[in-house]
């Protein structure tokens, strides 16, 4: 699932408007879902769980600390 949707022609992240964000913090900005990433991440890790994987997640992508964390403490590498 991925929890950014419109309604009523706005957009929204999580449940809260993408507008109201801009205008709180300013721009450019990027927005991620935690609920979004840690869903898809267990679904990942079911997938695979017989394999006893290491998930793991690329600095290079994205070095945002928090989105860094949140995927640490999920069990990724």
């Amino acid at each position: 699932m991925d929890y950014f949707e419109y309604r009523g022609g706005e957009l929204y992240a999580e449940n809260i408007r993408v507008a109201d964000i801009a205008a709180q913090v300013g721009t450019p900005l990027y927005i991620y879902s935690r609920r979004t990433l840690q869903e898809h991440y267990e679904k990942i890790a079911r997938a695979f769980e017989p394999l006893q994987p290491m998930i793991c997640y690329s600095v290079k992508s994205s070095s945002n600390v928090a989105l860094l964390k949140l995927l640490a403490d999920l069990g990724a590498g």
